[in-house]
């Protein structure tokens, strides 16, 4: 029982790090992608990302269960030409863990920032992610 259950949890391991490295190479597919924080329900946070917020977002990325978060409520931008959304290595996690005192069973996610010293972190128990097209403005219509 013990050997399913291990198998079970390395199979979630890799699915989730194939979703992380998906909507990782959709961000990294245009020459920039800013990042803000949606909302934050108690349960759910919601980050916003496009190439320029000014005007609409086109990704949305939910973490869900979130345990901490280590960020920027103003807008934070990313250096596309390098790796920018991961789950850090079991080396580096444990480190993070440590330092921001994060319960078991949680995962850390990082969104590597291009505008500020410090990237943000997030520990969640899962994550998931749409792409659409959300405006900030109405279109006038004739």
């Amino acid at each position: 029982m013990l050997m399913t259950y291990r198998k079970t949890k390395n199979i979630k391991r890799i699915e989730l790090n194939q979703l992380v490295q998906n909507i990782d190479k959709l961000i990294r597919a245009h020459h920039c992608f800013d990042f803000h924080i949606l909302k934050y329900d108690g349960r759910t946070l919601t980050i916003g990302g496009g190439t320029n917020l000014t005007y609409s977002h086109s990704l949305e990325i939910a973490f869900t269960e979130v345990f901490f978060i280590h960020g920027f409520f103003k807008t934070f931008s990313t250096d596309t030409t390098n790796q920018v959304f991961y789950i850090p290595d079991q080396v580096k996690a444990r480190e993070l863990n440590l330092e921001f005192e994060i319960e078991q069973g949680y995962k850390l996610f990082v969104f590597k920032t291009d505008n500020y010293e410090n990237d943000v972190y997030i520990a969640a128990k899962d994550v998931n992610y749409e792409e659409k097209i959300v405006k900030y403005y109405e279109e006038e219509t004739e």
